[in-house]
């Protein structure tokens, strides 16, 4: 008997069951008043009114134990539960905790110095709070960590060092805040299995290491909003798995020389799905290559660049894009034929660009398209009657050509989508207003100024009785202003002067004090 072990099956003496058993309720117990000292620093609004000492803590909302004695938390999940008040440190004594989720509340104070002890954390998230103070580098030494996220809160200050020696590290989120500093050079070689790194919006500096190539899991790569400068590394096409590059409002350059190079290497990053170029100084022609990146491509933005020379001829190949924004840019050319290719394209912006010629009638083709801005182009010819078959539209927007010219289509007052604006104003438009123009029943804003066009203003116009905004003005229409614009109960902006027009009509107060008005 005396040389038989425990582990041969024996049973465990009763004093010492008793002791065991004291010592797992006790610790227990504990992971019970570290919730409630939680509990005892946030406001919950009632959101947390199963914590009550009525029943077993494992049952709380949020609350997940593991299974077995002792009972131990191990996730703490309360993601959009209008808390508000202050993180309590007490949290660092749930130290089986392997999930905490207090992200979208309304947290605010500093992060404590506890959660070093919560050795097993895998997932943090306290984004979408008001938490402010430094980013403690004690987060630094929680090696299980997988998941932080830290995004939309007021902290400040560095990123410390330390959290880039969280080699497990998955995902990375501190956007929205105002931190600063720059990316250390060796990021590639420290977080080897990150996926989702979003650093942006902040106050980031320096160049962007072309050590990031090295995260082959590497995902989605957020840095918009900060102040990064210099060229964008051109061995980025080594991130296989990328699906995400965001690169909005920074300093990055590129030009005829140099700096260009990223965008052919991208070209190997088969899963690419969006790529974020806006408000950056970058220059020179776009290079051709751009149109052989992969067709899983759905969102293209290169607004706000200095970026010069012409659409590429074979945009079309592009043919996952449902984004395209060629916005306030250096450019010219045409619009190319090809564009017609691109049939998931939901939103096309060419404003601002410079571009002249026809619209190519093969726009008629993106029967997907909700919305199709062109203005401040140098656009000339005829409105395509083609564009009649975007019944899916809701906005357009050819305004400011000048040299847009002939007779409006009528297909295009018969969008049966068409519900923001129908802007045409500032071109070479002429012929008479159809009394079609009365089927757009849905129009918000509909607005012809500054055109050549003739003839009474159709009656018809009465039949849009949602019309909020209707500017006929500087055109040469004549004769009686028509009665039924009376109907048009929530008009509140008219001007119909520079006309050839006579007659009064009955406004809304609202309309007749509108500075735009015109009802003689």
């Amino acid at each position: 008997m005396g040389n038989k072990t425990w582990s041969q099956g024996m049973s465990l003496p009763l004093p010492l069951l008793a002791v065991l058993m004291v010592i797992a309720v006790v610790v227990s117990a504990g992971d019970e008043v570290a919730l409630l000292a939680f509990r005892a620093k946030v406001g919950d609004g009632g959101s947390l009114a199963s914590w009550n000492s009525s029943a077993d803590f494992c049952s709380w909302e949020g609350v997940t134990c593991r299974h077995g004695r002792p009972a131990r938390v191990v996730e703490l999940s309360l993601p959009a539960m209008a808390l508000t008040g202050a993180l309590s440190p007490a949290v660092g004594n749930l130290t089986f905790l392997q999930k905490l989720d207090l992200s979208s509340n309304g947290l605010h104070g500093e992060i404590p110095g506890s959660p070093r002890h919560l050795r097993h954390l895998q997932h943090l998230d306290l984004s979408d709070n008001q938490l402010v103070g430094s980013i403690s580098p004690e987060l630094g030494s929680i090696q299980s960590m997988q998941i932080l996220g830290l995004s939309s809160n007021n902290l400040s200050g560095m990123l410390p060092l330390a959290l880039y020696n969280l080699s497990s590290l998955k995902i990375f989120g501190v956007g929205s805040n105002m931190l600063y500093g720059s990316i250390p050079a060796d990021i590639g070689n420290k977080l080897p299995t990150m996926q989702v790194l979003v650093l942006g919006p902040n106050q980031f500096t320096g160049t962007i290491p072309s050590s990031l190539s090295n995260l082959s899991d590497l995902m989605m790569l957020s840095l918009n909003y900060n102040g990064f400068s210099g060229y964008v590394p051109p061995t980025l096409g080594r991130l296989g798995a990328l699906q995400d590059l965001y690169l909005t409002e920074n300093r990055l350059e590129a030009n005829d020389e140099e700096g260009w190079e990223f965008i052919t290497s991208l070209e190997n990053c088969s899963q690419l799905r969006r790529l974020i170029l806006s408000s950056n100084p970058f220059g020179g022609q776009l290079p051709g290559s751009i149109v052989n990146l992969s067709t899983t491509l759905q969102n293209l933005r290169l607004d706000d660049t200095k970026i010069s020379g012409s659409i590429p001829a074979d945009i079309g190949n592009l043919a996952g894009l449902e984004v395209l924004l060629i916005v306030n840019t250096s450019m010219s050319g045409v619009i190319p034929e090809s564009i017609g290719k691109l049939k998931n394209l939901i939103d096309l912006g060419l404003y601002s660009s410079g571009l002249r010629g026809l619209i190519p009638p093969s726009v008629g083709n993106l029967t997907m398209l909700t919305r199709l801005l062109a203005y401040y182009n140098n656009l000339e010819g005829p409105i395509p009657e083609s564009l009649g078959k975007l019944k899916n539209l809701f906005l357009l927007d050819l305004s400011t050509n000048y040299q847009l010219n002939g007779s409006i289509p009528v297909e295009i007052f018969q969008l049966p989508s068409l519900s923001w604006y129908l802007n045409l104003s500032y071109n070479s438009l002429s012929g008479p207003l159809p009394p079609e123009a009365g089927t757009m029943t849905n129009l918000n804003e509909l607005i012809l100024s500054g055109n050549q066009l003739t003839g009474q203003i159709p009656s018809s116009l009465g039949n849009c009785i949602v019309l909020q905004k209707l500017l006929l003005d500087k055109n040469l229409f004549e004769g009686s202003i028509p009665q039924s614009l009376e109907n048009i109960k929530g008009l509140n902006i008219l001007n119909l002067t520079m006309n050839n027009l006579s007659g009064t009509i009955s406004l809304t107060p609202l309309a007749a004090f509108e500075p735009y008005t015109n009802c003689t």
